[in-house]
This record gives structure tokens, C-alpha cells and sequence, in this order.
């Protein structure tokens, strides 16, 4: 068996200024910009590349030019924030079916309300008095009467009857975070396809 083992040329980008290696306390002093616009996407800025200021800490910067100015901008999106905002979509959904299914138990009980409502109108017409002679008709009637729908219990957390609108404002606010955050995501991974650039300790 032959075993080689090979030199690999690899190249480090340093940031300098004035041909001195930047430094974190000069790194620390640029202005910070922020990466991603209100839609998630990235801001127009000439990105250079990442810089890791702290090793460990995973956060990471990019280093770019904006208007002439060299300035640093966080890309980090947030621990679990994309899974968040999808999990916030689904809790969503979930609440609007549940909110769906609370209106029509109640609209049920409602209507078997006014049907039950009813019949004990037409018997009232049918026999105006109770007397001995039309005891047993009318007990008979009522037995027959159409049984009520219970209520349902009370309202999933704090919404009142008639206030989809608002649930559903809720669900579309959850979807916009979540193709905001997704935006946010694609553009993070663009970023890091940018050379990881080094400064001095």
C-alpha cells in the first residue's frame, strides 16, 4: 500500500489598512449597517466578505462598502428565528380551524335554539290553555320537541363570536413574518458563499 501525503497551497485574505493588518479595535469601530431590507432580501451594498470577529460564538459580519463608507453588517438571523416563524404559521392555522369549528358549534346550538323555540310556539297555538283534557297532548308534544344543541365551551383564548377578521389577521401576520424570514434565509446563505476574511487579534 502507498500512502502520499500531499501540500496543499491554501490562500487567508487579510482586511488591511494602510497596509497594516485591521485590528478588532478598529473593526469594532465601523459603522454597523443593517443587512436585510423590510422584505428579507439583502440591502445593495458592495459585499467584500465574513468575518468572524469572536471564535465560538458563531456570530458572524459582513464586511462591505456602503455609499463610500466601509462598514460591518451582523447577518446572523436569530437562533431557531425562521423555525419560529414557521412554527407561528402552524399555530396559526391551527387556531383559525379551531376558531372556524367554535363558531359553528355555536351557530348549531343557535339554530336549535330557534327550532326548539318554535315548536313550543306551535304548541302554544295549537292548545293556548293547559286543562285536564289536553294534558297528555300537550306533554306528548313537548316530549317530541327537538332536543338543543349544547353550547360550546368557551372561546379558544381570548377571541369573542364574530371576530374572525381578527384571527385571521393574526394567520397573515404569521405568513408574512414566515416569507419575510425565509427571504432573510436565502439571502443569508449568499452571503456566506462570500470569502471569510481575517483581521488581527
Amino acid at each position: 500500500m502507498q500512502v502520499n501525503i500531499e501540500t496543499a497551497q491554501v490562500s487567508i485574505k487579510v482586511v488591511q489598512v494602510n497596509n497594516k493588518q485591521m485590528t478588532k479595535a478598529v473593526f469594532r469601530q465601523l459603522p454597523e449597517r443593517g443587512v436585510y431590507n423590510s422584505e428579507g432580501n439583502l440591502v445593495p451594498m458592495e459585499h467584500w466578505g465574513i468575518i468572524r470577529e469572536n471564535v465560538g460564538d458563531g456570530k458572524l459580519w459582513v464586511l462591505a462598502v456602503d455609499g463610500g463608507v466601509l462598514v460591518k453588517g451582523d447577518i446572523n438571523l436569530g437562533q431557531f428565528d425562521h423555525a419560529i416563524a414557521a412554527w407561528e404559521v402552524r399555530k396559526a392555522e391551527a387556531q383559525l380551524r379551531q376558531y372556524d369549528q367554535w363558531e359553528a358549534d355555536w351557530a348549531a346550538h343557535d339554530a336549535s335554539v330557534v327550532e326548539r323555540d318554535a315548536a313550543l310556539a306551535r304548541i302554544d297555538e295549537r292548545w293556548p290553555t293547559k286543562t285536564s283534557a289536553n294534558f297528555d297532548e300537550r306533554k306528548m308534544a313537548r316530549e317530541a320537541l327537538p332536543q338543543l344543541v349544547s353550547p360550546p365551551s368557551t372561546p379558544p383564548y381570548w377571541w369573542p363570536r364574530g371576530q374572525r377578521a381578527e384571527v385571521e389577521d393574526i394567520f397573515n401576520y404569521s405568513k408574512v413574518a414566515l416569507t419575510i424570514t425565509s427571504a432573510r434565509a436565502v439571502a443569508r446563505e449568499t452571503l456566506l458563499k462570500l470569502p471569510q476574511l481575517f483581521i488581527a487579534i
